[in-house]
């Protein structure tokens, strides 16, 4: 078999998700030429393909070695980069990718995935549109850029983009359940035309985004009962299908939980912040935390880094964490351990500076951040955690009525009511026992309190934080920077008490989590159907 025909082979059996055919097939390859810089490139993908992210940088940092010319294997080393955190390196290959140009659609969906993951959602606009200038038929380069559209504020191009998504492939689905998530601004949505996409559609990895989308429909139409139901059999198709696993995450937690109110955790000593000081918003997916992120980044000198990983990623990697959970033992084990946690601080503070510039208060809303704050807390004396709590029956219903990432056990609590009430209940255990041990780092703040009397609310949590009050924060209308979270169209719009209670809409559904918080002492007031 010719080269060209290998390559050509073992792209199709990458794109089918065959990685061991690529392999055998490129392995060929580079025991006859091993500085074949497309066959490394090509094994780059395999390796994502299996998750080995080590291996893919490896692999295109040897393409890059024996090709340096080649624009597109510089743009998906940025996007390996990028995987790393390692925004400084990101963007040097960017440049060197640009710089060699012009590139290859899947150059230029790296470089946009690349700007997206650092926030920098404009700048991938900006890329994706030079693509479909050049004619892109690709749904996934179109998709994309309806995406950081949504993430820029741009509804209307969005929604145009999505469109033509759906144009060029009608079995994308998750540019349909995009398009329904942008609400009035996506359109009229028929209900019954994406359950027929849903019955047509055998792979419940796939059909989970049409199960959304059909039973964000539904909702728009009031028929409340009917969506739930959707979901519950969705979800259910789901977990059969991925390897379900919450207890991974809730046991974890639970058992960080009894550590530390055995009086086994070691002292927080907090330090008055300075002008690089790192703000943590924590707290449940769906909480709130986006609103207070948008109230504290209005603030001339607080820069959002948006969901960053940058501690978690930090603390793994120091700690020798190789699981994909965020709190695991060696994890667990490195909070008693001074030295590293202050590496770990120092590192993560260069990375803030790198992002947001020096002089200026990073904050990072990566929420699920409240497992790992006694280490953030350690790490960073100087920092502050601002942590959102919701009713937790809000919270239930939304964290179970939103898609999350699905192949990861940290958010597989969302695919069960149950799993969800109990991550909701671990939550609030860890929560409170952060709040009582270090009460001048960590404080805890009522949504429903938040959103109902917003200014007397944010001045106090400024004060926290050391920062003056500067007027118009609570305006988060006016907050013009890229949001990349499912609240995206929502903080579009002023704050507000909508949400408040929407959980009754559900309530006859959510009997089984009703039950669970009642014999946790959570709610006793609360009845199945109230």
């Amino acid at each position: 078999m010719a080269d060209q025909d290998i390559y050509r082979a073992a792209t199709a059996a990458i794109i089918a998700g065959e990685a061991a055919r690529a392999e055998a097939l490129l392995g060929g390859l580079l025991a006859r030429n091993d500085r074949d810089a497309r066959a490394m490139m090509l094994m780059s993908r395999v390796a994502a393909l299996r998750r080995d992210f080590a291996g893919e940088w490896a692999f295109l940092a040897r393409a890059v070695e024996a090709d340096p010319g080649n624009g597109d294997y510089w743009a998906m080393w940025a996007r390996s980069h990028a995987r790393a955190q390692d925004m400084a390196s990101a963007l040097h290959c960017i440049d060197q990718a640009l710089a060699r140009g012009p590139l290859g659609e899947v150059a230029l969906a790296s470089v946009a995935a690349t700007y997206s993951g650092f926030g920098r959602h404009a700048e991938a606009v900006d890329v994706l549109e030079s693509a479909v200038a050049r004619g892109s038929r690709n749904p996934a380069i179109h998709f994309s850029l309806g995406s950081n559209r949504k993430f820029t504020g741009d509804m209307a191009g969005a929604r145009r983009a999505l469109e033509t998504a759906m144009e060029l492939h009608p079995g994308y689905h998750k540019a349909r359940a995009a398009l329904v998530s942008l609400g009035a601004e996506g359109g009229a949505q028929d209900p019954e035309a994406i359950e027929a996409a849903i019955v047509a559609e055998p792979d419940a990895r796939l059909r989970i985004h049409l199960v959304h989308a059909a039973a964000k429909a539904l909702d728009a139409q009031g028929r409340h009962a009917e969506a739930w139901q959707r979901l519950e059999d969705g979800k259910a198709a789901l977990r059969d299908a991925v390897r379900y696993d919450p207890a991974a995450c809730l046991d974890r937690i639970d058992e960080l939980s009894a550590k530390i109110s055995q009086g086994r955790a070691p002292a927080f000593r907090a330090e008055a912040p300075h002008a690089g000081s790192p703000i943590f918003v924590v707290g449940m997916p769906r909480s709130g935390t986006t609103v207070l992120d948008r109230i504290l980044s209005n603030h001339s000198r607080v820069t959002s880094m948006g969901e960053s990983l940058y501690f978690a990623q930090q603390l793994k990697r120091a700690a020798g964490s190789r699981t994909a959970l965020l709190l695991d033992q060696q994890v667990e084990e490195a909070l008693d351990d001074e030295r590293l946690l202050h590496e770990v601080g120092r590192l993560f503070g260069e990375r803030c500076e790198a992002q947001v510039g020096a002089g200026v208060r990073p904050l990072d809303k990566f929420h699920l951040n409240f497992m790992l704050a006694g280490h953030i807390m350690r790490a960073r004396p100087d920092a502050r955690l601002l942590c959102l709590v919701r009713d937790p029956l809000d919270t239930i219903a939304s964290n179970f009525r939103q898609l999350f990432e699905f192949e990861t056990p940290l958010y597989h609590y969302a695919l069960e009511q149950c799993a969800a009430a109990r991550m909701q209940l671990a939550f609030l255990k860890l929560a409170q026992t952060w709040a009582r041990l270090a009460p001048d780092q960590f404080r805890i703040i009522s949504y429903e309190a938040l959103v109902t009397d917003p200014e007397p609310q944010a001045r106090a949590l400024f004060a926290f934080c050391g920062l003056p009050w500067e007027e118009g924060c609570t305006r988060i209308e006016d907050n013009r920077a890229s949001v990349a979270t499912a609240s995206a169209v929502q903080v579009r719009r002023p704050i507000n008490r909508d949400t408040i209670g929407s959980w009754r809409r559900y309530a006859p559904q959510l009997g089984p989590a009703i039950a669970l918080l009642r014999e946790a002492g959570v709610g006793e007031d609360r009845e199945p159907g109230a």
